[in-house]
């Protein structure tokens, strides 16, 4: 583990070094190769994972198989959280790239949030913004035109994966066509159309999957 790199993650924000210390040594780290499935829709088991490093896609599968993203996560976020409340995982989590996960047993974790109260705020505090996310994202993929979703979802990434060099956003994932559809809930083929619609008109930029977000897109879909 890294230790340097893991007490600046916001759920250690305003912790001593040395208390930080003790709530890290009680996770251990895992290794995920790409496309690895950390724990599936339904089950049971009580662990709580922090992405250490990689991308990790939370999903739900639906009758008929298909795979709607319900959030991309990023070194720092926690996930599994859910468990928390005695029912069964309502998701399940997927790898998109090799990933190292710190994994906390759940009665482990809330014993924790009682001994540390600056752990139980920063925990509520990151709830909080996972909430305020998904309300955006559900705001954004309500859209009924499949380029104001493809926007939305482009600005709500922005946020959170985007590096800014000018007026210029970055998207530092690189997401296939049929990732951002899984987003939006659309298909792969409507994805690369709004794509390469919005490259014409010289709102974004495509170049080996990564994104470039220029600042003038905001201002055109006003």
């Amino acid at each position: 583990m890294d230790f340097t790199t893991i007490k600046k993650y916001d759920l250690f924000n305003n912790i001593p070094e040395e208390a930080t210390r003790l709530i890290i040594e009680k996770f251990k780290e895992l290794k995920y190769p790409k496309k690895s499935v950390i724990f599936h829709e339904g089950e049971h088991d009580k662990n709580i994972f922090i992405i250490e490093s990689g991308l990790v896609k939370i999903v739900s599968y639906t009758n008929i198989g298909k795979e709607p993203t319900i959030i991309l996560l990023k070194e720092g976020d926690i996930f599994g959280i859910l468990i928390l409340s005695e029912e069964a995982r309502p998701f399940s989590a997927i790898t998109l790239e090799d990933s190292t996960l710190l994994s906390i047993e759940k009665n482990t974790f809330i014993a924790l949030l009682s001994e540390y109260p600056q752990l139980n705020k920063n925990f509520i505090k990151l709830l909080s913004k996972r909430i305020t996310f998904l309300e955006k994202k559900l705001i954004s993929i309500s859209h009924t035109w499949s380029y104001h979703r493809i926007f939305s979802i482009l600005q709500l990434l922005s946020e959170k994966f985007g590096k800014k060099e000018g007026d210029k956003t970055i998207l530092e994932i690189k997401l296939t066509h049929q990732e951002l559809a899984n987003l939006i809930g659309t298909t792969r083929e409507t994805v690369t159309k709004q794509l390469h619609k919005l490259e014409e008109l010289g709102l974004i930029e495509v170049k080996r999957n990564v994104i470039i977000y220029h600042d003038k897109c905001s201002d055109f879909f006003k």
